[in-house]
């Protein structure tokens, strides 16, 4: 593997907390439900009938808990193991930066810095009068898809066809409208029935709009405690503006996204003790957003479990214990997905935000150029922005 500079590896904290850790729970939520919520019907786990029926955690897991193997093999094991969690680490980060930061935060609430610098203070409001297309479709697809899916999982414990059925009529009724909605938001239904569909979409917006209610009210509730749809006042956003004009000699021309992603950049470049306190908080929200997409996907993998062991219950029985391993997993989920915005929010965007003011307004004297004045030729001659410009889809961008 090749090194870094220095010679050292090219890991940091955020390898261990941000992939090592959420992969981990995630194999280990799918083999605590495997192991208290499966049982073979005889309770002997082994049975000859249960192995042919075998779970897939326990099925790997299997050849080394037998016992008998030398050190080497119980050394290869915890390497792949590892290797394991650690590209399972990097896949729930993918999921969880298109589905949470890419989708949820910029289309939906939009990004805390957004809010931190708006010159009109807003309040979090609970009106379903004024929520656009696109948001209002994010919100009835998550929520109506989550209902649909512990809809199903009680359906199949208590073995109720009939709401089985329900859920699953819900949740192609739940693609159906976002479909629609989906493709009216492209213009691809306008361009023939502009005036006919009018009411059609007003009509399934409202629709939406109610089934999304519950949410809309839970997250109204959330907004207010954790105060995260409030503004700096106008007072320090002027001093913001004031300081990114002196170092950038612009302020209006560039986007909000490049506004904050000049000053996390500069205060990295720039000081010495206020960059690595940034870092710690950016790798701390990352981590609980990858740690509560962990827990939603090994959610989703356990509703197929049930729906897969429900097939054939003479062989392989679902105990109550896997419901409170799926239910724990989901109460994870949210605690965890409300920690990462709240940190996002609180923590990372504001002190980005207030360590630049704070560094631009006191600077200290430093062996290396600074990035603002020192290279406002540079900065000027194009609008820098990671990918695809939005605020970080990935911890580290």
């Amino acid at each position: 593997m090749p090194l870094s500079k220095g010679g050292r590896l090219p890991f940091d904290a955020y390898d261990f907390f941000g992939y090592l850790i959420p992969g981990f729970f995630f194999f280990l939520s799918l083999l605590a439900f495997e192991h208290f919520g499966l049982t073979a019907d005889d309770n002997s786990r082994f049975a000859s009938g249960y192995e042919a029926h075998c779970p897939p955690m326990l099925t790997i897991l299997l050849p080394a808990t037998k016992g008998g193997l030398s050190w080497v093999i119980e050394l290869l094991i915890l390497a792949a193991a590892l290797v394991a969690f650690y590209i399972a680490g990097h896949v729930i980060a993918a999921f969880s930066s298109l589905g949470i930061e890419r989708m949820f935060v910029q289309k939906v609430y939009g990004y805390p810095h957004e809010t931190l610098l708006r010159k009109k203070k807003v309040q979090p409001s609970f009106s379903l009068s004024g929520i656009k297309l696109n948001k209002i479709t994010y919100i009835f697809f998550l929520q109506c898809t989550n209902i649909s899916l512990i809809l199903i999982a009680v359906g199949l414990f208590f073995d109720l066809k009939l709401l089985n059925f329900i859920a699953i009529a819900l949740l192609l009724f739940t693609l159906l409208l976002c479909l629609i909605a989906f493709l009216f938001y492209l213009k691809v239904l306008r361009k023939k029935w502009d005036a006919k569909l009018n009411w059609f979409m007003s009509t399934i917006r409202w629709i939406m709009a109610i089934f999304g209610a519950p949410y809309l009210l839970v997250t109204y509730l959330i907004a207010i405690f954790i105060r995260s749809r409030e503004s700096f006042d106008e007072v320090f956003q002027k001093e913001f503006h004031d300081s990114y004009k002196k170092e950038f000699l612009t302020s209006k021309e560039l986007s909000d996204n490049n506004m904050f992603w000049f000053s996390y950049m500069f205060v990295i470049e720039n000081t010495s003790t206020l960059g690595p306190m940034i870092s710690k908080w950016l790798h701390l929200y990352g981590f609980a957003r990858n740690l509560s997409t962990s827990c939603y996907l090994s959610f989703i993998c356990m509703v197929f479990y049930l729906y897969y062991y429900n097939c054939d219950p003479q062989v392989v029985k679902i105990s109550g214990s896997a419901a409170v391993v799926m239910a724990l997993a989901l109460f994870l989920a949210c605690i965890m997905a409300i920690r990462y915005y709240y940190l996002y929010n609180g923590y990372y965007s504001k002190f980005t935000i207030r360590a630049f003011v704070y560094s631009a307004r006191h600077p200290r004297a430093e062996s290396s150029p600074r990035l603002g004045s020192a290279t406002r030729a540079q900065t000027n001659q194009a609008p820098l922005s990671p990918e695809d410009g939005s605020e970080g889809s990935e911890v580290g961008n």
